[in-house]
């Protein structure tokens, strides 16, 4: 492995727009495998090996590993709103 990076499992219906309309990019309708998830990386945890960043300069590597977070775990604070919701989140705990 290249890198590890922290990760949240998808697995909603996802569609791209090609122009005629929207095109399912996978289909949920069948057993879902974790094979068949999709990953958004939260970016939170990223770990290269050394020898991998001094050759590339890149944090993701070619290949690469992941850590899968829960909802709770996975709240990124970009704005003020994000830091009172989870403001509000933290105080029910």
């Amino acid at each position: 492995m290249d890198s590890v990076i922290s990760v949240v499992e998808e697995n909603s219906n996802f569609y791209q727009h090609k122009g005629d309309g929207l095109i399912p990019l996978k289909n949920n309708k069948k057993l879902r495998l974790e094979r068949e998830f999709i990953y958004r990386e939260i970016g939170g945890i990223h770990v290269v090996r050394g020898d991998y960043f001094k050759k590339n300069n890149e944090i993701i590597g070619k290949k690469n590993s992941h850590i899968s977070l829960d909802s709770k775990s996975a709240i990124k604070i970009n704005s003020t709103d994000d830091l009172v919701k989870f403001e509000k989140l933290y105080n029910k705990i």
